[in-house]
Formats: C-alpha cells, sequence, structure tokens
C-alpha cells in the first residue's frame, strides 16, 4: 500500500482526508453535478434527563417518568472521510445515468445497476460504446472535475505544493487514450 499504484491511490486518498474542510451542509461540485450534502456522523454532547410526574388513575398516585435529551452535533473529524468516496461513487453514477438515458432515449429499455446495465441485446454494443465515451470524458477532463471537487469540498491553494508533489508521482500516459469499448461485459 505505500508503493506504486496502490501507494499513490492511497496518498491521493489522503490529500483529500487531509486536506478538505467540511462542514454540516455543503454544496459539492463533481464534473457538471452540483448539490447539497450534510454530515451524517455524529457525537453525542450535553445529555440532560428531566424528571415528570404523571398522575396514574390505576395506582392513584403519582409516578416519575425521567427522559433524557440527548444532543447530538455533526462529527466534521469523522466526516472527512466520506469525501473519497463520495468523489468515486458520484461521478460512477454519473456515468450510469448518461448512459441509462441514451439507452432509455434509443432502446425504450434498460435498468443500472451500479456499473452493469440490464439491456436488450440489440442494445449492448451501444451502451458499451457510450459507457466507454463517459470513461473518455473523464479522463480529458480530470483536471478540471479534481480542480472542481476539491474547490467545493474546502481544498484551498495552501495544499497545492502538497498536490504538486503527489502529482509528480503519476507516471504520465503517453499516447492518446482511448477507453476500449469493451468496458462492460
Amino acid at each position: 500500500m505505500a508503493d506504486g499504484p496502490f501507494g499513490l491511490v492511497n496518498m491521493f486518498k489522503d490529500f483529500i482526508i487531509n486536506n478538505c474542510n467540511p462542514k454540516a451542509t455543503m454544496k459539492v461540485k463533481i464534473s457538471d453535478d452540483e448539490f447539497g450534502i450534510s454530515c451524517n456522523r455524529f457525537r453525542n454532547v450535553g445529555e440532560k434527563t428531566k424528571a415528570y410526574k404523571i398522575w396514574d388513575s390505576i395506582d392513584n398516585q403519582y409516578n416519575v417518568l425521567l427522559h433524557t435529551d440527548t444532543k447530538k452535533i455533526p462529527d466534521l473529524e469523522q466526516f472527512r472521510r466520506f469525501f473519497v468516496t463520495l468523489l468515486v461513487h458520484n461521478l460512477d453514477s454519473q456515468v450510469a445515468n448518461n448512459v441509462i438515458d441514451q439507452v432509455a432515449d434509443k432502446y425504450n429499455f434498460g435498468i443500472p445497476i451500479h456499473d452493469a446495465f440490464l439491456v436488450g441485446p440489440q442494445a449492448s454494443a451501444d451502451t458499451r460504446a457510450w459507457y466507454a465515451e463517459e470513461l473518455d470524458y473523464i479522463h480529458e477532463n480530470r483536471q478540471e472535475i479534481l480542480r472542481g471537487f476539491f474547490k467545493s469540498i474546502g481544498i484551498t491553494a495552501a495544499a497545492t505544493e502538497q498536490w504538486e508533489k503527489l502529482k509528480e508521482k503519476v507516471v504520465p500516459f503517453t499516447g492518446n487514450f482511448k477507453c476500449s469499448g469493451m468496458a462492460l461485459k
């Protein structure tokens, strides 16, 4: 996990986690998709118990009931880990949505299941080609996608030097990248 492609992915994960600036609610941008998110990690603070006297008409006496209110506040430190997953799964969802829209427009039937598609045999070649086009789009626009994402999650210019050092470890691809039409089974 320290070297090679997995080491690089691990460094990318750490870069995002260590440099994002999570808030309880945020507007995030990933490619052309902008949406709001809310922190889903909480910690309990300030528990307060209150006693209530309730008349019990059967026993003819007051009984005491205790109710404890627990105040939950967003745990923004735990929430940092969410942003790596958010980037990957959102891009995956955008690809699936764009592909299934094209399938539905042309063939009137298709069911997306995460990164797979149930389509008729007549739609399979187009589905593979459209999926590959989406991956090509992400590759061609990766710098802008990451720039917009980083800005939206609060990664500031202060992290630029760290980001540049991380990018130096990337082995550049030479030639023209073109995703194979066999991106899907």
